[in-house]
């Protein structure tokens, strides 16, 4: 921000005592400066806020064109400035041309601060993270879609009517033993830890894989 402020105070500077010593009086010079800058500054400001919008091209290009002649605008006049006579300063030792090299300085930096300040003011930062992390995460909702799913498949086998006599709850762990477990676990362990007949567990095998053949649908 204060490199803005400096670069535009010394374009202003210039500006105004080339508009007063060429065209306009002093009480009317300061304005052509806040022109000219001024609409570098929003110029800048609108292209960084329509580049969210691919659709607005047209608007894209009228700002470029209005930043571009800006530019030009101040750059050259600063230029002219430092070439012209100024009995108040002495010579100088870098002749015109590098007089005018040094005064372009501050209305160029104008335009890259002013659009990198925009960029800045838009940039929300935001945390990158941890390849462990999303690794635990994802298998995280991986659990979760498989818990989900023999809760489902347990749910419909009730609805069938069949193996109403045990519980949603323990049909569905005998599925996730069944399914989810590695290296699979034989009928009579499952039973132990379910406290399941293994011709039981079995039972929940084949009505699980009968709901799941039909959601399957049938086969191409």
């Amino acid at each position: 921000m204060l490199v803005g402020v400096f670069s535009f105070a010394l374009s202003f500077s210039s500006l105004a005592d080339l508009a007063a010593r060429t065209v306009w009086p002093d009480k009317l010079a300061w304005l052509w400066p806040v022109i000219i800058d001024g609409t570098i500054v929003l110029a800048t400001m609108a292209l960084v806020a329509f580049s969210a919008y691919p659709e607005q091209g047209r608007a894209r290009r009228y700002f470029w064109t209005l930043l571009t002649i800006g530019a030009a605008v101040s750059v050259t006049g600063n230029g002219v400035h430092a070439m012209l006579p100024n009995g108040r300063l002495p010579e100088q030792p870098l002749g015109s041309w590098g007089a005018a090299a040094v005064a372009c300085v501050p209305p160029l930096a104008l335009v890259l601060v002013t659009h990198g300040l925009s960029i800045l003011w838009r940039f929300t930062p935001y945390e990158h993270l941890d390849e462990t992390a999303q690794r635990q995460d994802q298998a995280m909702a991986l659990a979760a879609e498989r818990v989900e799913r023999w809760d489902a498949v347990a749910a419909e086998i009730h609805e069938r009517g069949q193996l109403t006599t045990y519980p949603t709850a323990k049909i569905a762990d005998a599925l996730r033993l069944l399914h989810d477990t590695q290296p699979p676990l034989a009928l009579r362990q499952i039973g132990q830890q379910l406290d399941l007949r293994h011709d039981a567990v079995a039972r929940i095998r084949d009505a699980a894989k009968a709901v799941l053949d039909e959601q399957a649908g049938p086969p191409k």
